[in-house]
Order: structure tokens, then C-alpha cells, then sequence
């Protein structure tokens, strides 16, 4: 079977030759493609050294396919040969040893000029470019001979100037030619785009150094920027916002770094990189880096720059808050504070360093100092430090003392309850739905705390180097009454006198939800007070919400309006079950359902308790309107004209207001009688007591069924007169 011949593409670039192989378009594999580059020149050659004599080319799109002799299908496609501002030009060396430009045997189809879909036939011709032997021999000497770049002069003098890059095509019968060097090199791209893992930034300045995380901040305005996994000798590009800010070389292992040289502006950065090789090829950008340089300080924490809100006691017999100026004997107390989410608090006695903490979501933080503070006087500041670095002023101080009295055996310092919506220190005698609390307390270091629980010992702890332990149960405690008693035992044995006892209930059953109720809501505002029932309307957005429970619980009253469901108080069954509590904020107008939840001191909670509605309505009602006045005596009766006068001593007066609203009429500022507007609005009121002659200034007001009061009416002028006579009726 006869070997199927191939062609070889020498590509000269840069002064670098690489090989390409051609398959036989009926091998069945792809056509090789090859972008066109710019001042790149290409050779084909076979075996033998010379090119094909007879190749046909066809125009596809902005590419040439090249089908060779003896081929019915396109084995090498040239990219983008279209493309070129000037023409490529196709050559070869001929039989005779001399370089020839393939040229059109239609000397009407150019092939710079033909149309899509259309082909045409080239063969080596026209005047010899010189001797081909040293293309030849050039292309055995492997890649490292330039033995294309002497092409350019000689097209220049045979008159193809203006064919920019050249191609010469030959067979080969063996891929074995001694021209081949290495794999086929693919056509010179620029460099791919960086990976995100390739660019790191690094703050060195400030409280709070490291790596930048994308969409973090950074108060360091020059940071380190680096990079792995690049090509060594190729340039790292840097760009802030699509603007350069600097370059740098990659190291031997891929690696670089540079910081830029001039100030990072504050604010957001985007910070990508691009990859060049040495022939100035520019890769695609990386994905950015963003960050935000903030060099602007917190204002000094805590309202008013008093920036503890609480110390806690939580050591001895007496615990809770320690007062400022006041003295502990807890050498770890709690401190408790607000700040910014995210933010960092510094808390410093003296000028000491205590440690640090992170300022929760809800805008809380609290921290117990690491190690005992010593027995003296003590000045606690804060400072706020953001997540770029930058550390407020120091708050201003609170001051207290530490007074340490040990005692002579171990104490139970308290139990922590960390469960429920009540949590925290368990007070003694008091209760705690935490089945497994954790209890703690003092000792002398090195020895053994046996603890027990109403006489049986449920486990031991060490004391520790600093005089503490803590427990917590391995099994759950039973509801009921506890009462814990340690003793302290030495390395030999001996064991203290018993501790004081720590009692406290363990209560996990919520309150009896029977008892619950909200039985009534208290106007006290306007002109109409007391008891609004369920469904009713009242004119006082801060009424009293009064009800039911078991003595002792703790009621949780929530509200529910147009802007949805808010807690708005909390009270104490007093020891008949009865509790009471006045809204401080303002009720919206509208509908408001009331409910109730209550908790036991343990922090066991009911289900809500059934609504109560009540409806505020804060609106005045529109003043009233006097319409006519009417005479019913006499033999003239009727609607009075303005001015007129009347012989009806108690005429009726005629008016509008707010349906259901209560009119009252004055006769200036007598109440000559009030009546209740009818569902249309309309009402109408006779005296009881007959007027005077003489003029009359009538008014009215309304007031809707909440209380509230318009304002007067405009006067209405009456006049009785009660003489005879058609005249005087008149005058």
C-alpha cells in the first residue's frame, strides 16, 4: 500500500521556524488551520524539499482553504487570510532549485480579490526569486534557523512588495525530514486570562493587617499586590478601574509582586491584571479584585463617648451591675456595650490591653476579660476599631474598684443558664429551664471541686491555674428544686468543709395559659374616658392595657396594626393576678388587635393570648353646619330669612354634621340643648327654654362617638319678637 505523502508548514515568526504537519485531506482528520500573522512567512515543503506544482485555492468567509494536488478537499485552511490589510502570497521551490510565487493559471481570478465560495488555480510561475537551495537547507537546519527572514528582501526584488507575508507549499513522503524539530507549535497567541487566584492584595497597616478580601476594606492605601502561576519573563499589567497604576516582570517561579507608587484614592478600587508575553501580546483581563479604602476613623464609641453601657458581677454573693464608682469583687467582670455590626472593640484598663471583640449583628457586643484583674482601682476605655483598620478615640472612662475578700472554702459563684429567651446568670433561689446550667465558682488551684445536687454527687472538676471551674451536668436535671453543695479535695485527700449551698428550681412547664387574658383597655384622654371594649373606638393612642395571670410571670403585650406585629411593653402579675400596662408609644390610627403572652420567671412562654381589638381614631370631627332656623308659631311660619324676626320664642334650628356625632347648641355660651345627628348627617333641635326678645348668636359643635370636639359652627343670628302686630315682625 502506498504511503500517503504529507506536507510540512514551516512557519517563520520572530525569527523562529516551527513545523506543522499536513494529513492527506482523505486521511479523514480536520484540515490543519492556521492564523495568519502579522510579518509571519510560511513554507511548504515534502521530502524532497520542493513544493507541489499545481494547488487549488478557494475563498470561505474571511479564510483560504488550500487543497493540495491530487486532493479533493481542503487539507490546511489559513484564518483570517482575508482579513490582511495587504496580500499573502503563496510560494514554493520548484524542481529547478529556484523560489517561485504561485500565481493564477486564469490570469483573471487574483486571489487577493476572489469572492466568497470562489476558487481558482495557482502553479509555481512567473520570474525566478532566486536560488531556493538555502530555503531548503534553511528549513533542514531546524528552528533555530531564520532561513525565511532573507524572503522579505528578495520579494522586494521581484517586485511582490506589497504581499506582506509569504506561504510556499511542498510534499514530503516522512515525517522523519531532519527539519522537523518537536511537536507542532501552535500559532503564537497572546497569554490566557488570569485566574482570581492569581491576584492577592495584602494590608501591612494599621491594627488589622492581612490578605483583602474581595469586597473588603483596607485602610492601607498602597497595598501589596501579588501573583502565582504566570509565565516566567511576561509582564504582569495592573489596572485600577481600567486605568493603569503598574507593571511588573514575573520572576523565574511564576511569581510576582508590586506595590503601587503612588496613593490609592479613598473609596471603591477594581483591580484587575493582564498578562503580556514578550512580543507585547496583551491577555484578557483577570475577573476583578474590589475593595474599599477607608481611612476614616469611628467616632469614639458609646452615646456621648461612654462607651460601657454595664459592668456585671457575676462572682460572690452580691451580683448584677456594678455601679460606676462602684467596687466588685468579680476580677472578671462583664462588660457591655453597642457599637457598629462588624466593627472591632478595644477594651483597655488604663492603658492596658485587655482583648478584643466583635460587635454582634444587633449592634450589641460583651466581653469578659481573659485573665483576673487585680485587686485596686480600675479605668476601663474602649476604643472601636472598623474592618479596614482604623481605630476610633478612647470613650470615656468608667471607673470602679476591685476588692477581693476569698474566702476560707470553695464558693459556688453561680450558675449560667443558657437557654430559653432568659438567659445568663441564674440568681439563687431563682429559677431556670436550663436542665443542664453551668455552674461555676472559685477554689484553690490544683485541687478537685466534688459537686453535689440535694446530697448526690453528679461529677468533679479541676480548679485551674487561675482559681476557676466550671460544670456542667452530664445529664439533664429534673424539674424541681436543686440544691448544689462542692467541696474542695487536695491532691492527698483532704477534702474542705462544705460550701454554702446554691439552690435554684429547674422549671420547664410554661405558665398556666388559662389564666391568661387581656380583660380591658382605658381611655384616658378627651371628653369621653373609661372602659373600651373589645371592638370599640377610643381617641387615646396611649391607653391602659390591663388583664389576667399567674402571679409573679412576666406579660409580654404585643400590638398589631397596619405596619404589622410589635411588641409594646411588658408588666408583672401582681400577687392577686392582675397586671396592667400603659402604652408609651403612640398607637397608630386605625385598627390595633392587642395580645398577651405570658413568661414565667424561667422563661417558659404561652401561646398568645385571644385578641382584643380596639380601633384609635385620632381624627376631629368637621365643624357642624346651621342650616335654617324655623318658626312654627304664630300665623307666620316657616324657614326664617336672614334678619328676620320671629315670634317663636324656641324655634327649631336646623342643621348638618358627621352622622352619629352629638351636636349641641349654644345660645353664645349657653347650651341651649344637644341631639344626635341621624345616619345622612342631619339633625335638628327645638330649645327647652324659650329665648329672650332680643338678638341671639346660635352656634353648634360635634363630637364623635370617640370624644373628640370640632370647632363651632358659624353663628346663626336669631331675633324673637313677640308683638303683634305684621310690622313690628318686619322691623
Amino acid at each position: 500500500m502506498a504511503t500517503k505523502k504529507k506536507t510540512k508548514v514551516v512557519v517563520n515568526s520572530n525569527g523562529r521556524n516551527i513545523d506543522h504537519t499536513v494529513d492527506a485531506a482523505e486521511s479523514g482528520k480536520a484540515p490543519l488551520k492556521i492564523k495568519v500573522g502579522k510579518g509571519a512567512k510560511y513554507l511548504l515543503k515534502g521530502e524532497d524539499g520542493f513544493a507541489p506544482e499545481n494547488v487549488t485555492l478557494t475563498r470561505v468567509g474571511e479564510d483560504l482553504h488550500v487543497t493540495l494536488e491530487g486532493e479533493t478537499s481542503p487539507s490546511l485552511v489559513l484564518e483570517g487570510y482575508y482579513a490582511q490589510s495587504e496580500p499573502v502570497g503563496l510560494y514554493g521551490v520548484a524542481e529547478d532549485g529556484q523560489l517561485y510565487a504561485y500565481t493564477g493559471t486564469d490570469a483573471t481570478s487574483e486571489v487577493f480579490s476572489l469572492a466568497e465560495g470562489q476558487s481558482t488555480a495557482v502553479a509555481l510561475g512567473g520570474d525566478s526569486l532566486g536560488s531556493g537551495v538555502p530555503y531548503m537547507a534553511g528549513a533542514e537546519a531546524g528552528a533555530g534557523n531564520d532561513f525565511l527572514g532573507g524572503l522579505f528582501p528578495l520579494l522586494i526584488t521581484g517586485g511582490l512588495a506589497a504581499l506582506g507575508m509569504g506561504l510556499i507549499a511542498a510534499s514530503s513522503g516522512s515525517d522523519g525530514d531532519p527539519g522537523f524539530v518537536g511537536p507542532v507549535a501552535p500559532e503564537p497567541q497572546p497569554p490566557g486570562k488570569p485566574g482570581f487566584d492569581s491576584l492577592s492584595a495584602y494590608d501591612d497597616v494599621g491594627k488589622v493587617q492581612g490578605p483583602i478580601p474581595h469586597n473588603g476594606k483596607t485602610d492601607d492605601k498602597r497595598p501589596d499586590f501579588s501573583g502565582t502561576g504566570a509565565t516566567p519573563g511576561n509582564t504582569i499589567t495592573i489596572y485600577d478601574g481600567g486605568k493603569e497604576i503598574g507593571k511588573v516582570v514575573v520572576d523565574g517561579n511564576g511569581n510576582w509582586s508590586l506595590t503601587p507608587s503612588k496613593d490609592l484614592g479613598e473609596g471603591k478600587h477594581s483591580i484587575t491584571i493582564t498578562e503580556s508575553d514578550a512580543g507585547g501580546r496583551e491577555g484578557l483581563p483577570s475577573d476583578p479584585l474590589v475593595f474599599e479604602v477607608d481611612t476614616k476613623a469611628p467616632p469614639a464609641p458609646g452615646w456621648n463617648g461612654q462607651g460601657i453601657g454595664d459592668v456585671i458581677d457575676n462572682v460572690g454573693s452580691v451580683t448584677g451591675s456594678v455601679p460606676p464608682g462602684g467596687a466588685t469583687d468579680d476580677q472578671r467582670p462583664e462588660f457591655k456595650g453597642e457599637g457598629t455590626p462588624g466593627h472591632t472593640i478595644n477594651v483597655y484598663d488604663d492603658e492596658t490591653l485587655l482583648g478584643s471583640v466583635q460587635v454582634g449583628e444587633d449592634g450589641t457586643w460583651t466581653f469578659t476579660p481573659p485573665t483576673d484583674m487585680k485587686e485596686g482601682d480600675h479605668s476601663i476605655t474602649i476604643t472601636e476599631t472598623d474592618t479596614a483598620g482604623n481605630e476610633s478615640q478612647p470613650s470615656k472612662p468608667f471607673e470602679f474598684d476591685v476588692d477581693l475578700s476569698a474566702p476560707t472554702r470553695p464558693e459556688v459563684g453561680g450558675a449560667i443558664d443558657n437557654v430559653g429567651e432568659i438567659t445568663g446568670e441564674i440568681l439563687p433561689g431563682g429559677v431556670t429551664d436550663d436542665r443542664q446550667p453551668e455552674l461555676h465558682g472559685k477554689g484553690e488551684p490544683g485541687g478537685t471541686i466534688v459537686i453535689e445536687d440535694n446530697g448526690t454527687e453528679i461529677g468533679t472538676v479541676d480548679v485551674d491555674e487561675d482559681g476557676n471551674w466550671s460544670f456542667i451536668p452530664p445529664e439533664a436535671l429534673d424539674e424541681g428544686e436543686h440544691s448544689i453543695v462542692i467541696v474542695e479535695r487536695d491532691p492527698a485527700g483532704n477534702e474542705s468543709k462544705p460550701s454554702d449551698p446554691f439552690d435554684f428550681v429547674v422549671d420547664i412547664t410554661p405558665p398556666d395559659a388559662s389564666k391568661l387574658a387581656i380583660t380591658g383597655v382605658a381611655d384616658d384622654v378627651g371628653a369621653i374616658k373609661g372602659h373600651i371594649a373589645s371592638g370599640g373606638t377610643t381617641d387615646d393612642s396611649h391607653p391602659v392595657v390591663s388583664g389576667t395571670g399567674t402571679a409573679g410571670d412576666t406579660i409580654i403585650v404585643s400590638v398589631k396594626d397596619i405596619t404589622g406585629e410589635r411588641e409594646i411593653g411588658r408588666a408583672t402579675v401582681d400577687a392577686e393576678g392582675n397586671w396592667s400596662l400603659q402604652v408609651d408609644k403612640a398607637l397608630l390610627s386605625g385598627p390595633n388587635e392587642f395580645t398577651a403572652v405570658e413568661m414565667d420567671p424561667a422563661g417558659n412562654k404561652t401561646e398568645p393570648s385571644a385578641p382584643y381589638d380596639v380601633t384609635v381614631d385620632l381624627a376631629t370631627p368637621p365643624a357642624p353646619v346651621i342650616q335654617n332656623v324655623q318658626d312654627d308659631v304664630g300665623p307666620r311660619t316657616g324657614m326664617l330669612q336672614k334678619g328676620e324676626l320671629t315670634d317663636d320664642a324656641q324655634p327649631t334650628i336646623i342643621g348638618t354634621a358627621q352622622a352619629g356625632a352629638t351636636v349641641k347648641v349654644y345660645d353664645g355660651t349657653a347650651l341651649l340643648g344637644q341631639v344626635v345627628a341621624d345616619a345622612t348627617g342631619k339633625w335638628s333641635l327645638t330649645p327647652e327654654t324659650a329665648l329672650a326678645d332680643g338678638r341671639h348668636d346660635i352656634t353648634a359643635t360635634a363630637t364623635n362617638t370617640v370624644g373628640q370636639t370640632s370647632a363651632p359652627s358659624r353663628a346663626v343670628r336669631v331675633q324673637p319678637c313677640r308683638e303683634p302686630s305684621e310690622q313690628a315682625r318686619r322691623a
